[in-house]
């Protein structure tokens, strides 16, 4: 399965939205459009990229991580990638360069909100 940038940021929003969220138990997304595997596999990213807090419910019969919680590193991400014209712009350069890690995609968004608070 490959990593899906638009579904992290869709994570971070859901899980920032959430009411539930306590930091003392685990909640269940539904992201429309996205199996519950391919959640589970972003939510386990997310978590070992610091994104988020997470659990890991998995059985031997199917694969089950849950978000928890946003980290502080989650919030500075999603602070960046909120607004909408720049999340698709960072996305364009992001094609531009042909690749990313998080910390480069962070650093894009970051230069871009700098540059149209400068305008």
């Amino acid at each position: 399965m490959k990593r899906d940038i638009d579904l992290v940021r869709g994570i971070l929003l859901a899980i920032e939205d959430n009411e539930n969220v306590n930091g003392r138990g685990w909640i269940s997304l539904n992201i429309p459009g996205r199996s519950r595997e391919e959640i589970s596999y972003h939510v386990r990213l997310m978590y070992e990229a610091g994104l988020i807090d997470a659990v890991d419910l998995s059985t031997l019969d199917k694969y089950e991580w849950q978000p928890k919680e946003l980290t502080w590193q989650g919030r500075d991400f999603l602070n960046t990638a909120r607004d909408e014209g720049l999340w698709e712009q960072s996305k364009k350069e992001i094609e531009r360069i042909g690749g990313f890690s998080f910390e480069v995609l962070k650093g894009i968004l970051t230069t871009l909100a700098t540059r149209n608070a400068n305008t």
